[in-house]
């Protein structure tokens, strides 16, 4: 069991960090087609408009996480007239969802003159951009949707991963060309509902065949419905704290400081963006192993895959952190000009804002695994609403530094702390929580440590060139992990990590052999 876990998780890690690359370097490739045919405006209005209907997808509220959830207990004990029954209730309530999400948004484009301070890029008609972004929207709810949650209960996710890779390379050659010869921005987004609808028929079929035995029919019982309505109430905090953060973000800077300085904002929050991608694939690739060692596993073995993987996290986020304040103002050069630049000060709460929310990811993706939604439902709305409340006053007084310091601030203080507690109190020990701060604590300061001598070495190179731009990649490849691996080579997790890549090489020398 333990083997399947680790290959299946292993296996919709690489093929989601795969398609992540695609979802990645061609969406980079087209924005910056965009920027330099088309005009940062259209960068603005991009990241608004993907913030509106994020802000609409909160009618899911959370709700594939209970089927997948729901869907742990039947597969393993094979009980398929509950799964099949289990669609069947889906199917309808996405179907409604879609309906929903329609009806919304046909009624919010009517708030759209409101949403932006300032024009818009000359020849766009606003309108019928948002009818292409709404389809878009909608399309993502129907034409087998529902289907996808058998594979991610199965622990096959790789398998959408696959189809949604094949499809990005074909959509995204035919958008840079769109581009680049027709310098349409309407064909452009033409492409994106034509994606949703292919890629759900695509999956379908494949599920289709692969779990011929799951239909929509029968009725699911209705102490599954109370469980499901109560996983679905607790998940509604967590949706929208998500979007708040993120989407409450760009409509909030485009309301109060129009488009420019959203495109401006929204060309750093991409790089970090893009790491969050590769890094939300390894997080969902864990959950449904997570979750089943949790049903399986002794209670000191979690502890101990705990620690694990928080030490393994920290290192990844401290490394990717370091690497952000390192290379991200002569990245941006490289990339778009020094014109785009924002401060320093700006760069330091970027990286800031990734990382606190980063570090939280092992405590969510195991309070996730084991649905402690319930008892978490109090902390995202409170989190919801100051940070709308300090990015309303603090935008007016920093501009896109006070939307940063609001966020860095509720993740570290508030959301941080609390997450912890709810976990400890309900998985763990409570008294564990102590010895978790200590050992976070020590790998932050050797990652500071190490992020710190990067710094210094990159800072002396300059920001003059490609060369020394690769120069400070080699530099803080090398040095932030060398510090972090010499500080810890006593550590339990570090010799841990050691032998588990060790067991996996050999594991991939036999199999060539056989």
């Amino acid at each position: 069991m333990m083997k399947s876990r680790i290959v299946n998780s292993s296996r919709n890690a690489l093929w989601g960090v795969f398609n992540k690359f695609t979802t990645i370097l061609f969406p980079f490739v087209t924005r910056t087609i965009i920027i330099y045919v088309l005009g940062a405006e259209y960068i603005g209005l991009d990241s608004l408009f993907v913030s509106i209907f994020q802000m609409l997808n909160l009618m899911e509220v959370g709700f594939g996480s209970a089927m997948v959830f729901n869907m742990y207990k039947p597969i393993a004990e094979r009980d398929e007239d509950t799964i099949c029954a289990l669609l069947k209730f889906y199917k309808k309530v996405y179907m409604v969802i879609g309906y929903v999400v329609l009806f919304i948004g046909i009624v919010a484009m009517f708030l759209l003159p409101y949403l932006i301070n300032g024009t818009v890029p000359s020849g766009i008609n606003i309108n019928l951009l948002y009818v292409l972004y709404l389809l878009n929207t909608v399309f993502g709810y129907f034409f087998y949707a529902y289907r996808a949650s058998i594979l991610t209960a199965h622990q096959q996710d790789y398998i959408g991963g696959r189809i949604s890779s094949v499809l990005h390379l074909v959509i995204y050659t035919l958008q840079i060309i769109s581009l680049l010869i027709f310098k349409n921005y309407y064909i452009y987004i033409l492409f994106l509902p034509i994606f949703s609808v292919l890629f759900n028929l695509l999956r379908n079929r494949k599920v289709s065949k692969l779990y011929p035995q799951y239909v929509a029919r029968g009725k699911i019982k209705e102490d599954l419905i109370k469980g499901t309505k109560k996983n679905i109430i607790g998940l509604v905090g967590f949706r929208l704290e998500g979007y708040a953060l993120n989407s409450v973000d760009n409509i909030i800077l485009s309301s109060f400081l129009g488009l420019t300085s959203l495109a401006y904002f929204a060309n750093y929050y991409y790089i970090i963006s893009a790491l969050t991608g590769i890094l939300t694939v390894c997080y969902n690739a864990m959950t449904a192993s997570i979750g089943n060692s949790l049903c399986t596993e002794s209670a000191e073995k979690n502890i101990r895959d705990f620690h694990f993987l928080t030490f393994l996290n920290t290192w990844l986020v401290g490394w990717c952190s370091v690497c952000l304040i390192c290379l991200y103002q002569h990245f941006i050069v490289i990339w778009v000009g020094n014109e785009y630049l924002l401060s320093l000060t700006s760069v330091i709460l970027f990286v800031l804002y990734f990382m606190v929310n980063h570090l939280r990811r092992i405590v969510t993706t195991y309070r996730d695994a084991a649905g402690l939604w319930w008892s978490d439902k109090i902390r995202p709305y409170l989190v919801v609403i100051l940070n709308i409340v300090l990015d309303i006053i603090f935008v007016q007084v920093w501009g896109i530094n006070g939307i940063l310091t609001s966020t860095v601030f509720l993740s570290a203080f508030i959301s941080i702390p609390w997450e912890l507690h709810i976990l400890f109190k309900n998985i763990f020990i409570k008294e564990q929580k102590i010895d978790y701060y200590i050992l976070l604590f020590k790998y932050l300061l050797e990652i500071a440590l190490g992020g710190v001598v990067s710094y210094l070495i990159c800072v002396s190179v300059g920001t003059d060139s490609i060369r020394t731009f690769i120069i400070k990649i080699i530099v803080c490849c090398l040095v932030p992990n060398l510090v972090f691996v010499l500080l810890n080579l006593r550590n339990k997790n570090m010799i841990r990590a050691y032998e588990t890549i060790r067991q996996m090489i050999r594991r991939d020398n036999q199999n060539e052999r056989d």
